[in-house]
């Protein structure tokens, strides 16, 4: 658990680094929140954090964790 912890610490700090987490952050939060715009239907669709994981390119734990940032909640689900 502290090496995982550890882990995510150390993406979030890159990101910051790379001036790249208000990008990735944005996105999840959006994809959470909207979801994901479906032209057939044409309506947004909710989406799975797996689903939103494999979109941003990132874990699901992380996706999970800045959402969780964002709303300042401990429980999101």
């Amino acid at each position: 658990h502290k090496r995982k912890q550890n882990l995510l610490k150390w993406l979030t700090n890159e990101l910051k680094i790379l001036n790249k987490y208000g990008e990735v952050e944005a996105l999840i939060i959006q994809y959470k929140e909207k979801g994901i715009y479906n032209e057939k239907e044409g309506r947004f669709i909710d989406m799975t954090w797996e689903q939103i994981a494999k979109e941003v390119h990132y874990s699901k734990t992380f996706c999970r964790n800045v959402y969780r940032t964002y709303k300042n909640q401990r429980f999101i689900d």
